[in-house]
């Protein structure tokens, strides 16, 4: 395993160096192969293997990129980054398990890795372990409070785990998806997404309240041609709560 020593290797840093100069010039062919270079003359040498794990990752070589970050040892102060690029690699490789283990391991390493808590919990909501998502994605709130998007994917959890069969069962926890649905609008007024999980949850439970909320939603959502399906079902819903 890898653990940076003192003593690396005066041409393995000139290789380092010349893959970041690389990088920042977009050669990443180059860069990798200087950041090879780099841990083959210095197999210890822990900032040149993240960087090439971390470079193979972004460049789609996604087992190349689990292979090297998997020799950088716990007691390395990369450790913690190194197993949430783990995460997302394996993420990537659809090895769920695997991820939300090196999540874990990232967050146990450095518990401000506020990333990591965001990660982790969609990969528990992925994974119907709606407590769990609830819980780290609150975490990653706290760390990026002005997120729409974690407020939505709360919402989710919170939605889910209100939910049986598509009946609201937990009428305290359809209060806190409504509430977290209603911060990311808040966060960013535009969130027609956010809009629309709020109206279907509504509907569930008082006919004026989802009218609005389907209304406020295709005030949104008119304008945005990615939502073109989707309003075409929100005002057959309308349609419908209208005529009830």
């Amino acid at each position: 395993m890898s653990g940076e020593k003192a003593g690396v290797d005066t041409e393995a840093q000139a290789h380092f160096l010349q893959g970041n100069s690389y990088r920042n010039e977009g050669k990443m062919a180059e860069a990798l192969a200087e950041y090879r270079k780099a841990v083959e003359f210095s197999p210890d040498y822990s900032k040149a293997r993240f960087n090439l794990g971390k470079l193979l990752l972004a460049e789609g070589q996604v087992e190349e990129a689990i292979a090297e970050l998997q020799q950088i040892g716990s007691e390395d102060p990369l450790y913690a980054k190194a197993q949430y690029l783990l995460g997302i690699a394996y993420t990537q490789s659809r090895e769920i398990d695997k991820a939300v283990t090196a999540y874990r391991e990232a967050l146990q390493a450095d518990s401000e890795l506020g990333a990591a808590y965001w990660n982790l919990g969609l990969l528990y909501l992925e994974q119907r372990r709606y407590i769990d998502a609830i819980d780290m994605l609150k975490q990653a709130i706290d760390r990026f409070p002005d997120s729409a998007v974690l407020y939505y994917n709360l919402g989710n959890a919170y939605a889910q785990d209100a939910l049986y069969e598509g009946e609201i069962l937990n009428y305290s926890r359809k209060e806190d998806a409504v509430e977290a649905y209603r911060k990311a609008i808040a966060c960013d007024p535009e969130f027609a997404k956010a809009y629309y999980n709020l109206a279907c949850l509504l509907q569930k439970s008082d006919r004026e309240e989802g009218i609005a909320a389907w209304e406020q939603y295709l005030e949104v959502a008119r304008k945005k041609k990615e939502e073109a399906e989707w309003v075409k079902k929100a005002q057959n819903y309308l349609a419908e709560l209208r005529e009830a």
